[in-house]
């Protein structure tokens, strides 16, 4: 839920915008729904997403309709309107979230001094990402201050980033990171990535010594499938 309240959405420029950005999502919605059904490996799971599929497909062709009767009330500026969604369609969605770090200290496994393990975040006053630091030293971890919102690693980002992540070289540690790829997009190449923060701890199975805190956690929950 707060991915959907906090994260960046499209506004549309004009109701033609608008109509055509929603064919479209509807559209990759269906069959996104439909190709997770198909890898469940699972009869009953892939019935669901299919149902689910078809709901979608009912979306779909409401807007591709609407996008149709626009094209008959004004071609131009619906075919202008379809081309700028087309070239620069995001899902809904986009952003990173941000931990509060001391909700993940206290309602967590996750000690003090795990923090520094994970990436902090700097933030504009606005909620834009300005800078993402990877397993941060002790001089960047002291400059960007205890408040510094804390990267999980949970990612809700669009192609783009993919070309990015070509352009990463090996960390000090040797690894390619996907943090770095988005620092590098976010302060090289312009790119806005909205931070939604949350306070809420998070189960982290980071090594082997986390199963059994994150198991007596998970201990009374109910499992439903």
């Amino acid at each position: 839920m707060v991915q959907v309240t906090g994260a960046e959405t499209p506004k549309p420029a004009s109701p033609q915008h608008g109509f055509c950005y929603l064919a479209i999502q509807e559209l990759a919605t269906r069959v996104s729904h439909l190709n997770t059904g198909k890898v469940l490996g699972d009869a009953v799971g892939y019935n669901v997403m299919a149902r689910v599929a078809f709901d979608e497909n009912l979306h779909f062709m409401f807007y591709r309709d609407m996008v149709g009767a626009c094209l008959e009330a004004d071609p131009s500026a619906t075919v202008v309107a379809l081309e700028q969604v087309v070239r620069e369609f995001q899902m809904p969605g986009l952003g990173i979230p941000g931990f509060d770090r001391h909700a993940l200290i206290t309602e967590s496994n996750i000690d003090a001094a795990r923090i520094r393990s994970f990436a902090l975040l700097s933030v504009s006053a606005d909620g834009w990402l300005q800078d993402i630091v990877e397993k941060p030293d002790d001089e960047t971890f002291e400059r960007m201050g205890p408040h510094a919102l804390v990267s999980m690693n949970l990612w809700a980002l669009t192609t783009p980033l993919f070309d990015v992540c070509r352009q990463v070289q090996p960390s000090a540690r040797g690894e390619l990171e996907l943090p770095n790829a988005v620092r590098l997009a976010v302060r090289e190449m312009g790119m806005k990535i909205r931070v939604f923060p949350v306070t809420a701890g998070v189960l982290d199975l980071s090594s082997r010594g986390d199963v059994g805190p994150v198991a007596d956690a998970l201990r009374h929950i109910t499992v439903r499938l």
